[in-house]
C-alpha cells in the first residue's frame, strides 16, 4: 500500500477525526499551529493511494538554552497510526519530527511509543511528576474526566494538601508585584534569572498562543521584582457544570531565592481557590520545583509520573544538568490535558 507522508493541512482534520474516533477538530487546529509562523502548521499526516489519512504525528519545536548555549528541541505530539498500518508508516513519521531538531525528547507516551523510542536512541534521564492540591474533595472526585476510581484515587492522594492548608497567599516581599492580565500587550518578558538553569525559551507569541487554547479558560499573571520583569505566569481553569479543576500551566524561572518561588505559587493557589477549583496540578522536574510543591503540600500521585526521555545524538547536552531542566506542562501537548 502506498503512502505519501506529507505536511499537514487544515483539510485533513476530518480524517484525523476518523483517526482518533472522536472530535479533536477544533483542539488539532490550535495545537498544531505555530506560534511564530502564520498559517504554519507543525504536523505531519501520512496519506494512502485514496487520500485517506492513515497516520499523523504533530511536534513542538522551540529554542532551549543554558547560560550562552542554545539548541533546539523537538517533542513529538499525538502520533496516532491506523491499525492497518501500523509498523514501518510510525517509525518514518517520527523520524522525520527527529530530523527537524539539534535534540529530542518525549515526556511519557503510549506502550508502542515506548517500544520504539529505543530505536531512535532516546535514554530515560528521569521521572516528571505530578502534583496536586485540593481544595474541595467532593467536587474533586465528582469532576474527573476519566473514571471515578480515577478520580477518587487522586482525590485521596491529594487529601493531606486539604487537611492541612499552606497555600494562602500574603504579601511578605515588598518588591514583589503579581498582576493578573487581561492581555500580553506591552510586555515584556526578559528573564533576568533564566540562564542559570536548562529551559525552554519563551517569548511573546508563544505565551498568546498557550493563553488562546479552546478548551478551557485562560489566566495570565506578570510577575516583577523590584521593577524587573521575571516573567509571565499562566494558568488554565476547566469549567465542568458547576465543578472547576485548575492547572498551573507555566511560569518563569525565578531564580535561588525560595522565599519568591513560595510567594509567586501562592498567589496562584489563591487565585484558583477563589475561583472556586476544587483541585490544581502542578507539574515537577526541577529539584526547585519539588522542594516548593512539597513546602506547599502538594502531593505527588505516583501513578501520574512518566518518564522523560531525550535524544541528544550530536552530545550537545553532554555538560548540561538534565536535573536542572524546568519541565512545565507547557512542554509539548501536557498542558491542556487530564485537567
Amino acid at each position: 500500500m502506498a503512502v505519501e507522508i506529507r505536511n499537514f493541512k487544515l483539510a485533513d482534520l476530518s480524517g484525523i477525526e476518523g483517526l482518533f474516533r472522536k472530535k479533536v477538530a477544533k483542539e488539532f487546529e490550535w495545537l498544531f499551529r505555530d506560534p511564530y509562523k502564520k498559517n504554519k502548521y507543525n504536523a505531519f499526516v501520512a496519506v494512502n493511494e485514496k487520500e485517506e489519512v492513515v497516520g499523523m504525528i504533530a511536534y513542538a519545536l522551540a529554542s532551549y538554552k543554558y547560560y550562552d548555549r542554545k539548541v533546539r528541541g523537538v517533542i513529538p505530539m499525538s502520533w496516532m497510526i491506523r491499525q492497518d498500518y501500523k509498523g514501518f508508516i510510525g517509525i518514518k513519521l517520527i523520524k522525520k519530527v527527529f530530523e527537524l531538531g539539534d535534540f529530542g525528547l518525549a515526556i511519557g507516551g503510549s506502550t508502542a511509543a515506548k517500544e520504539i523510542y529505543p530505536v531512535f536512541k532516546l535514554q530515560h534521564t528521569g521521572n516528571v511528576d505530578e502534583y496536586y492540591m485540593l481544595f474541595n474533595p467532593f467536587e474533586s472526585v465528582l469532576s474527573g474526566s476519566k473514571s471515578f476510581k480515577n478520580s477518587l484515587g487522586t482525590t485521596l492522594i491529594a487529601l493531606p494538601s486539604f487537611l492541612f492548608k499552606r497555600y494562602r497567599y500574603q504579601k511578605k516581599i515588598a518588591d514583589l508585584e503579581i498582576v493578573h492580565l487581561k492581555s500580553l500587550k506591552g510586555i515584556d518578558i526578559n528573564n533576568p534569572f533564566e540562564h542559570k538553569t536548562f529551559l525552554k525559551q519563551v517569548d511573546k507569541s508563544f505565551l498568546e498562543w498557550l493563553l488562546d487554547c479552546p478548551l478551557h479558560e485562560s489566566h495570565s499573571f506578570l510577575i516583577r521584582l523590584a521593577n524587573n520583569t521575571l516573567g509571565v505566569a499562566i494558568c488554565y481553569i476547566e469549567r465542568r457544570g458547576r465543578y472547576s479543576r485548575g492547572r498551573i500551566v507555566h511560569y518563569p524561572y525565578l531564580g535561588s531565592d525560595l522565599n519568591i518561588w513560595t510567594e509567586v505559587l501562592k498567589y496562584l493557589l489563591t487565585f484558583l481557590m477563589k475561583e472556586k477549583c476544587c483541585i490544581v496540578s502542578a507539574l515537577a522536574y526541577h529539584p526547585i520545583q519539588t522542594k516548593i510543591l512539597k513546602k506547599l503540600n502538594f502531593y505527588r500521585n505516583p501513578r501520574k509520573s512518566k518518564p522523560l526521555y531525550v535524544r541528544d545524538l550530536k552530545g550537545l547536552l553532554a555538560n548540561v544538568p538534565l536535573r536542572e531542566w524546568l519541565i512545565q506542562y507547557s512542554e509539548g501537548d501536557k498542558a491542556y490535558r487530564n485537567l
